[in-house]
């Protein structure tokens, strides 16, 4: 019985790089932007199709169209052809693969799309085929050979479509501006609907705690069994504490910052991370380790309140541009006290299912 050997497997997978080197290679690039331009402009759906193994490739991009934010979904082909082109509305998109670009029930279902108003483009192999020019825009994937030996099994052309398809979908969502708010939250908003336990979370539902540590006491023992019971506690310092006796706790913590407490109050007084710390030795640096942390801290941080809904805190960590991203906010009880009673992470929210 014939067995493969790591020469032999060595040898396939060097042969299938170079046909796959050779399509990066010879690809337009202009057409890949136009059509991921055509993509994230969309003002429908945009639908994807294909026979056999191109319709398996097909029905994959549409799943990571939509799992990177967009609205997209799967057609099949012969089932269009008997009723449910009816689906296609105008401003839909209408992305056919084939390799050969020669499949019947394709050729058959570009009129009937475009009759519905929507748009088709077609992505195949060969420039000439009967999809390429009667689509209304195509798409050119440069295909050496076969992988199979016999240069019939769509197994390298399988590949190049899966890597045009997914990496366009990605292309989309960045040229959309899709941020990790509306990738997390608002594609959720299915014909299903947001699961309503997740709708209904609020902060104090996924928020962790703080641990208020205090550097002025002598004995710590009491303070280490404090550590143990809140091993996912966020540190916290003093405003008088001097930054080098805090550098500990900001690279222990897990939580890449330390939030600065007043110790008789209990309220926030700012947060201090590790791009805190960064900027701080860049233009100090060591001298900043002498400094007070009420010196060093932000004190105009964003925060949330524990009975914000969560998923407007993860809106409010992930915000339009000019406005920076973060992985965290500190939690206070209200909108008038500052009194830190909690942290919540992006990490949090997403293990919740936001």
């Amino acid at each position: 019985m014939p067995s493969a050997c790591a020469s032999d497997l060595r040898r396939l997978f060097e042969t299938q790089r170079q046909y796959v080197t050779h399509f990066f290679d010879e690809v337009a690039y202009g057409s890949l932007r136009d059509f991921c331009q055509e993509v994230a402009d969309c003002g429908g759906t945009v639908y994807f199709s294909g026979v056999g193994k191109s319709g398996f490739v097909a029905q994959k991009v549409s799943a990571t169209m939509v799992s990177s934010g967009g609205k997209s979904a799967w057609l099949d082909p012969t089932d269009a052809l008997r009723g449910d082109v009816g689906v296609l509305r105008e401003n839909d998109l209408l992305v056919l693969f084939s390799k050969s670009g020669s499949s019947d029930e394709l050729r058959r279902l570009v009129p009937l799309a475009r009759a519905r108003g929507a748009r088709v483009v077609g992505v195949t192999s060969d420039a000439r085929s009967a999809l390429a020019e009667t689509s209304d825009k195509s798409v050119v994937l440069p295909l050496e050979r076969e992988l199979c030996p016999f240069d019939l099994a769509p197994v390298t052309s399988c590949a190049i479509q899966m890597l045009f398809g997914d990496t366009c979908a990605v292309a989309a969502m960045r040229a959309r501006g899709t941020g990790v708010a509306e990738r997390s939250v608002e594609n959720r908003e299915s014909p299903a609907g947001e699961d309503d336990a997740t709708r209904a979370l609020a902060v104090e539902d996924v928020m962790e705690d703080v641990h208020l540590c205090d550097a002025s006491r002598d004995d710590f023992s009491e303070e280490k069994e404090t550590q143990n019971r809140f091993a996912r506690a966020a540190p916290t310092c003093g405003p008088e504490e001097l930054l080098v006796d805090v550098l500990v706790r900001l690279s222990s913590g897990g939580y890449g910052c330390v939030l600065v407490v007043d110790r008789e109050t209990k309220e926030l007084v700012g947060t201090f991370t590790d791009g805190d710390l960064r900027r701080a030795l860049g233009a100090e640096k060591t001298a900043c380790t002498r400094r007070a942390m009420k010196e060093l801290c932000s004190r105009t941080c964003r925060m949330t309140t524990k009975k914000t809904a969560a998923a407007d805190a993860l809106r409010a960590m992930a915000p339009e541009p000019p406005h920076v991203k973060v992985s965290f906010l500190p939690v206070v009880r209200d909108e008038v006290s500052r009194e830190l009673v909690g942290i919540v992470t992006l990490n949090a929210l997403v293990k919740a299912g936001l």
